[in-house]
């Protein structure tokens, strides 16, 4: 168990070092610790003392993940927690063959390193402190001591940055590039005070990242679009403060659901592309219902990106 513990330090270790590269600011520590009020081989993730998964391993047995279409092998039928992907516990002997077989084999401690990981790329807003912001932006001061003067508290405070940070990191926008978010702050804060909307305006000066983000490897970005109607009901709301009817946003859901839910599209990373001025409106309908659907602006599209378009949400009556 200590050698099992050992490696799984060792694996978060190196898990903090590139989230620090993917998202752009350094994880607080992890600590483990023993819980007697969980079950044997149980165990949980807590963020400021609130749980917020619990799952159950096999020691002494490996996490064999199944492919799209795969043989059964003999083992245990589980769920690899990250993905809630289909998969077995299998014994040593097993595990050639579920490898000719296809299966993505993995020891105990990288199934838990690897449900940590998702946990905090998810949950990475709420990490980020105010004083992890304060020694962001003392960083930038050592290279950029104009930059910061200038924003703080000019234009903004320090908890207003950190709010536009945390909105950023909330939909998986890395802020690795602090540069460029800071001034296009500065460049708008004289006019704008609403944090949410100096969010949407720093979103599309990273239009290169978010592009890149969810491209193919050939350079498409794959979208699904709204119907006309949709948008012009959203923006109708948007303008006037009104409340949507809870039927359309039924039907914007289940219209989402049925393109994303299509076989041809496994394996396809669910974007939703819309009109900048209704974009976080929207997103905040559909989060609830579809979290890992991802909502873009037309604005927050580079320029060189080619579209492909995997469909549109339709308006049925």
């Amino acid at each position: 168990m200590e050698e099992t513990k050992g490696e799984l330090l060792s694996k978060i270790k190196a898990m903090r070092r590139q989230l620090a590269k993917e998202i752009g600011f350094v994880i607080p520590p992890v600590h483990i610790r023993d819980n007697l009020q969980l079950r044997p081989h149980e165990y949980s993730f807590m963020i400021r003392g609130i749980e917020i998964a619990r799952n159950e391993v096999m020691m002494g047995y490996w996490l064999a993940v199944a492919p799209d279409e795969s043989e059964k092998i003999e083992g245990i039928p589980a769920r690899e927690p990250a993905f809630g992907l289909p998969a077995y516990w299998i014994d040593e002997p097993t595990i050639q063959r579920a490898q000719i077989e296809g299966y993505m084999v993995v020891d105990t401690p990288t199934v838990v390193a690897t449900h940590l990981t998702e946990l905090i790329r998810k949950s990475s807003w709420e990490l980020l402190s105010r004083s992890e912001v304060q020694n962001i932006l003392d960083n930038v001061s050592k290279s950029y001591p104009k930059l910061v003067d200038e924003l703080i508290p000019v234009h903004i405070s320090l908890g207003g940055v950190q709010r536009i940070l945390q909105g950023l990191l909330r939909e998986r926008v890395p802020i690795n590039d602090i540069i460029t978010i800071l001034e296009t702050v500065i460049d708008y804060a004289p006019s704008v005070k609403d944090t949410e909307m100096l969010t949407e305006l720093v979103r599309q000066s990273l239009s290169r990242y978010i592009t890149k983000q969810y491209s193919t490897q050939e350079g498409n970005v794959p979208v699904f679009t709204l119907d006309p109607r949709f948008e012009t009901m959203l923006s109708r709301s948007v303008q006037t403060g009104e409340a949507i009817n809870p039927d359309v946003v039924n039907k914007i859901v289940r219209g989402i659901e049925t393109l994303i839910s299509s076989d041809k599209f496994n394996g396809v990373q669910p974007v939703i592309l819309c009109s900048s001025h209704i974009r976080r409106y929207l997103r905040k309908l559909v989060e609830k219902f579809i979290p890992s659907v991802v909502v873009l602006s037309n604005a927050e599209i580079s320029s060189t990106a080619r579209l492909y378009s995997l469909g549109v949400v339709r308006y049925e009556d």
